[in-house]
């Protein structure tokens, strides 16, 4: 077998080459919701994580043309909802381009920990305010401080990752060798 490398000369190469390698990134997937027009709306992300946790601040990533970002930006809040292997119709949903994401006109909110809209069927709800806007390239980051947090279902994550969702599954069950099985229990 041969190593290949592939290096981009050109910029003009580059972003399809970095598009192409976080799509091989698999990450969880969340929606962030936020009010729009005073109506829930959902949009479905996989860039965000946990920052801190004293005091408990995550952040998310979004583009900074998308409806979710203005209106974050002009309320100072916003939900994370994550995802469990069951929503992926959810996550769907919330992925469509070019379409309104109401959350309402779908009967896919709920009451969550706080002022912003969860997602029926989140195993994780954190509701965030604001602390921190970062302009970064065509996107913005908000870092958010966790305001509250509720668990309204349960069950394994949503996973994203070579576009497509994905679910987890046990180290256990993948091994294919006896060796294989006692680096799976060596890691527990």
């Amino acid at each position: 077998m041969s190593d290949v490398a592939v290096r981009s000369r050109d910029e003009s190469d580059l972003g399809g080459a970095f598009r192409h390698s976080m799509s091989l990134l698999t990450a969880g997937v969340a929606v962030v919701t936020t009010h729009v027009a005073g109506r829930p709306w959902g949009m479905t992300i996989t860039a965000t994580c946990s920052v801190s946790a004293d005091p408990p601040m995550v952040l998310v990533s979004l583009a900074r043309t998308c409806v979710p970002a203005r209106a974050i930006a002009e309320l100072g809040e916003y939900g994370l909802c994550l995802l469990g292997a069951h929503g992926i119709e959810t996550a769907k949903f919330g992925a469509a381009p070019g379409v309104p994401k109401f959350l309402d006109e779908v009967g896919r909110v709920i009451p969550g920990a706080g002022g912003t809209p969860c997602v029926s069927g989140s195993i994780a709800h954190l509701d965030c305010a604001v602390v921190e806007q970062v302009e970064a390239g065509d996107h913005v980051i908000y870092l958010g401080r966790v305001r509250g947090i509720s668990f309204p279902a349960t069950g394994a994550p949503l996973l994203y990752g070579s576009r497509q969702y994905q679910r987890t599954v046990p180290a256990l069950q993948l091994a294919t060798s006896d060796e294989d099985h006692a680096l799976a229990y060596s890691a527990w």
